[in-house]
């Protein structure tokens, strides 16, 4: 975080969905299901906090 990057926090509600992506991740070793689950989170936790055009 002090180089810039962001933090991802994980809604307890999801909790159970971030345990299943990270055993499918040590499992297989990709990555992918895991940054989707991360982005979702992500973009859920911007949902009506950054501005939009217009207003």
């Amino acid at each position: 975080m002090s180089h810039g990057l962001d933090a991802i926090s994980v809604p307890a509600a999801r909790r159970h969905e971030f345990n299943t992506e990270m055993v499918e991740f040590f499992r297989h070793r990709d990555g992918t299901g895991m940054f989707g689950f991360l982005t979702s989170c992500r973009l859920a936790a911007d949902d009506g906090v950054l501005p939009t055009d217009g207003d």
